[in-house]
Protein backbone atom coordinates (compact mmCIF):
# COMPACT_ATOMS: atom_id res chain seq x y z
CA UNK A 1 0.00 0.00 0.00
CA UNK A 2 1.48 3.36 -0.95
CA UNK A 3 1.50 6.46 1.28
CA UNK A 4 -1.63 8.01 -0.24
CA UNK A 5 -3.63 4.84 0.30
CA UNK A 6 -2.29 4.61 3.86
CA UNK A 7 -3.41 8.11 4.91
CA UNK A 8 -6.81 7.93 3.22
CA UNK A 9 -7.65 4.35 4.12
CA UNK A 10 -8.47 3.68 0.45
CA UNK A 11 -6.27 0.89 -1.00
CA UNK A 12 -7.44 1.79 -4.54
CA UNK A 13 -6.21 5.36 -4.29
CA UNK A 14 -2.62 5.87 -5.37
CA UNK A 15 -0.41 8.79 -6.33
CA UNK A 16 -3.01 11.56 -6.17
CA UNK A 17 -2.93 14.68 -4.02
CA UNK A 18 -4.79 14.21 -0.75
CA UNK A 19 -7.16 16.83 0.60
CA UNK A 20 -7.83 17.43 4.29
CA UNK A 21 -11.21 15.67 4.20
CA UNK A 22 -9.71 12.57 2.63
CA UNK A 23 -7.37 12.01 5.57
CA UNK A 24 -8.32 9.42 8.14
CA UNK A 25 -9.98 11.04 11.17
CA UNK A 26 -7.16 9.75 13.39
CA UNK A 27 -4.58 11.48 11.19
CA UNK A 28 -6.59 14.71 11.24
CA UNK A 29 -6.63 14.48 15.03
CA UNK A 30 -2.87 13.88 15.18
CA UNK A 31 -2.25 16.91 12.98
CA UNK A 32 -4.53 19.08 15.11
CA UNK A 33 -2.76 17.93 18.29
CA UNK A 34 0.57 19.14 16.90
CA UNK A 35 -0.62 22.58 15.84
CA UNK A 36 -0.23 25.76 17.83
CA UNK A 37 -3.49 26.40 19.72
CA UNK A 38 -4.36 29.47 17.65
CA UNK A 39 -3.72 27.58 14.41
CA UNK A 40 -6.10 24.82 15.57
CA UNK A 41 -8.93 27.31 15.74
CA UNK A 42 -8.25 28.50 12.21
CA UNK A 43 -8.19 24.98 10.74
CA UNK A 44 -11.82 24.73 11.76
CA UNK A 45 -12.55 27.26 9.01
CA UNK A 46 -11.71 24.68 6.33
CA UNK A 47 -15.32 23.52 6.12
CA UNK A 48 -18.41 22.64 8.15
CA UNK A 49 -17.34 19.02 8.62
CA UNK A 50 -14.03 20.06 10.15
CA UNK A 51 -15.74 22.67 12.33
CA UNK A 52 -18.19 20.04 13.61
CA UNK A 53 -15.45 17.48 14.26
CA UNK A 54 -13.19 19.87 16.18
CA UNK A 55 -15.49 21.84 18.47
CA UNK A 56 -13.94 21.32 21.91
CA UNK A 57 -12.67 24.41 23.75
CA UNK A 58 -9.06 23.61 22.84
CA UNK A 59 -10.07 23.70 19.16
CA UNK A 60 -12.10 26.90 19.18
CA UNK A 61 -10.32 29.25 21.58
CA UNK A 62 -8.03 31.91 20.16
CA UNK A 63 -5.60 33.48 22.60
CA UNK A 64 -5.04 37.08 21.56
CA UNK A 65 -1.88 37.29 23.67
CA UNK A 66 -0.32 34.75 21.29
CA UNK A 67 0.35 35.24 17.57
CA UNK A 68 -2.76 34.94 15.42
CA UNK A 69 -2.68 34.82 11.63
CA UNK A 70 -3.14 38.40 10.43
CA UNK A 71 -5.93 37.49 8.01
CA UNK A 72 -7.86 35.70 10.77
CA UNK A 73 -7.43 38.61 13.17
CA UNK A 74 -8.50 41.13 10.53
CA UNK A 75 -11.47 39.02 9.41
CA UNK A 76 -12.82 39.02 12.95
CA UNK A 77 -11.99 42.52 14.15
CA UNK A 78 -12.70 44.32 10.88
CA UNK A 79 -16.07 42.63 10.46
CA UNK A 80 -18.97 45.10 10.59
CA UNK A 81 -19.94 45.79 14.17
CA UNK A 82 -17.13 43.73 15.73
CA UNK A 83 -15.52 46.64 17.52
CA UNK A 84 -18.43 48.96 18.12
CA UNK A 85 -19.67 47.07 21.17
CA UNK A 86 -16.34 47.30 22.99
CA UNK A 87 -16.04 49.57 25.98
CA UNK A 88 -12.94 51.72 26.34
CA UNK A 89 -11.64 49.26 28.92
CA UNK A 90 -12.14 46.33 26.51
CA UNK A 91 -10.41 48.29 23.71
CA UNK A 92 -7.43 48.85 25.96
CA UNK A 93 -7.40 45.21 26.99
CA UNK A 94 -7.50 44.16 23.34
CA UNK A 95 -4.61 46.45 22.49
CA UNK A 96 -2.55 45.08 25.40
CA UNK A 97 -3.18 41.48 24.34
CA UNK A 98 -2.29 42.18 20.72
CA UNK A 99 0.83 44.11 21.72
CA UNK A 100 1.88 41.19 23.94
CA UNK A 101 1.45 38.77 21.03
CA UNK A 102 4.25 40.40 19.06
CA UNK A 103 2.20 40.53 15.86
CA UNK A 104 2.93 43.93 14.35
CA UNK A 105 0.39 43.30 11.57
CA UNK A 106 -2.40 42.69 14.10
CA UNK A 107 -1.24 45.64 16.17
CA UNK A 108 -1.48 47.80 13.06
CA UNK A 109 -5.01 46.51 12.43
CA UNK A 110 -5.99 47.51 15.97
CA UNK A 111 -4.34 50.91 15.58
CA UNK A 112 -6.07 51.45 12.22
CA UNK A 113 -9.39 50.94 13.96
CA UNK A 114 -8.61 53.87 16.26
CA UNK A 115 -7.80 51.72 19.25
CA UNK A 116 -6.73 54.20 21.96
CA UNK A 117 -3.06 54.04 22.87
CA UNK A 118 -2.09 53.33 26.44
CA UNK A 119 1.12 52.97 28.35
CA UNK A 120 -0.09 49.50 29.37
CA UNK A 121 0.01 48.36 25.73
CA UNK A 122 3.64 49.43 25.46
CA UNK A 123 4.36 47.75 28.79
CA UNK A 124 2.72 44.49 27.59
CA UNK A 125 4.82 44.42 24.42
CA UNK A 126 8.01 45.27 26.32
CA UNK A 127 7.36 42.62 28.97
CA UNK A 128 7.31 39.97 26.24
CA UNK A 129 10.39 41.42 24.53
CA UNK A 130 8.59 42.44 21.33
CA UNK A 131 10.77 45.31 20.16
CA UNK A 132 8.97 45.73 16.82
CA UNK A 133 5.61 46.10 18.59
CA UNK A 134 7.14 48.61 21.02
CA UNK A 135 8.53 50.60 18.10
CA UNK A 136 5.18 50.56 16.29
CA UNK A 137 3.41 51.83 19.41
CA UNK A 138 5.98 54.59 19.84
CA UNK A 139 5.63 55.55 16.18
CA UNK A 140 1.86 55.80 16.73
CA UNK A 141 2.37 58.19 19.65
CA UNK A 142 2.18 55.88 22.64
CA UNK A 143 3.49 57.40 25.86
CA UNK A 144 6.48 55.88 27.64
CA UNK A 145 5.10 56.46 31.10
CA UNK A 146 1.78 56.05 32.79
CA UNK A 147 -0.01 59.40 32.86
CA UNK A 148 -2.44 58.59 35.60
Amino acid sequence: MDEVAAVTGDPQRQHHPVTWNELLPELQGNIMDRLDPNDRATVRCVDKTTAARFRKPEHVTIHLSQPVAAQVFAAHWLAPGAIHGLTLERWQQLLCLVAASGSVANLQTALDEMCPLTYEAFEAAAAKGHLASCQRLLDAGCLLENDG
